[in-house]
């Protein structure tokens, strides 16, 4: 995360205001910069759209926010976009734990300058960046972070489950009980359902699914968990991606690893644009 100012602010007058802040005020500190914001315009068309109070083809970028805002001060859609951007956008309830943990000490402040990642981050966003260079540790900082994730598997032979991360299940992850290949990566409410004799239809569909995790993971060992505990990547999805590779491509080619890698990185770059949708459907 970048904060970006209108002027120069030192990273001391960061930290004070991180010390300062009261935790009990920031959902009241959020409304009143909401509603002064172009973060919301979009949300308060929207609303007013659905309120009838705007017309269904009206062009947010035909007036001024500042005359959007005049048109509903005070009113009930104004209200409601502020309510519903800090439901679906604003995180509140973690941010106070953490502002109030730093006013306790349970959080330490460091100032430091950025990361190698964090660098090239900014360099991107400000298009500073060589695009091979900032590829490569992007994809880089993906395979790291991949690796490291818990995952919780399940042996479809002998049910026997466990957890690892991806790093420490190995290029062909087995079950530790019976050796068999076909391990499906689970959510733990999952493990049940497979050992039920009668299932329901929603039953039927999660066995389908791991069925089709473990089929990746005997067919593509690694490298299907890391598409599969990738953010908003399913079964379905991770199939999609694998099937454009071999598994001994993947092995023997740096080259197929790092297209594997960037397709993984759009799908979850897609899953992040479309997230709203998804939630909601």
């Amino acid at each position: 995360m970048v904060l970006e100012f209108p002027r120069h602010v030192s990273a001391d007058e960061v930290e004070s205001t991180l010390f300062n802040v009261e935790p009990e005020s920031v959902q009241r500190l959020m409304r009143v910069i909401l509603r002064n914001s172009t973060f919301i315009r979009w949300n308060l068309v929207h609303t007013g759209k659905k309120f009838g109070a705007l017309s269904k083809d009206f062009d947010a970028t035909s007036v001024g926010m500042k005359r959007l805002f005049e048109v509903f001060d005070g009113s009930v859609v104004l209200e409601e976009t502020v309510n519903k951007v800090i439901w679906e956008r604003m995180d509140v309830e973690h941010a106070v734990e953490v502002l109030r943990g730093i006013k306790e000490g349970n959080i330490r402040v460091v100032k430091q300058g950025f990361s190698p990642f964090s660098t090239i981050g900014y360099e991107v966003s400000r298009g500073l960046a060589v695009p091979q260079r900032a590829d490569s540790v992007i994809l880089e900082m993906l395979e790291k972070r991949l690796e490291e994730q818990r995952v919780f598997l399940l042996c479809l032979n002998c049910f026997h489950s466990w957890k690892t991360t991806v790093k420490r299940a190995g290029a062909r992850p087995r079950c530790g009980r019976c050796g068999a290949l076909r391990v499906a990566v689970v959510r733990e409410e999952d493990v049940k359902v497979v050992r039920k004799k009668s299932l329901t239809d929603d039953e039927k569909r999660v066995v389908k699914r791991l069925g089709t995790s473990a089929s990746l993971v005997l067919s593509y060992g690694r490298f299907a968990l890391l598409a599969l505990v990738a953010r908003g990547v399913g079964p379905s999805t991770a199939a999609r991606i694998l099937r454009r590779y071999r598994f001994h491509e993947l092995v023997s080619s740096e080259e197929n690893r790092k297209r594997f890698l960037r397709d993984i990185w759009k799908a979850e770059l897609h899953y992040a644009e479309t997230r709203g949708f998804w939630d909601k459907n």
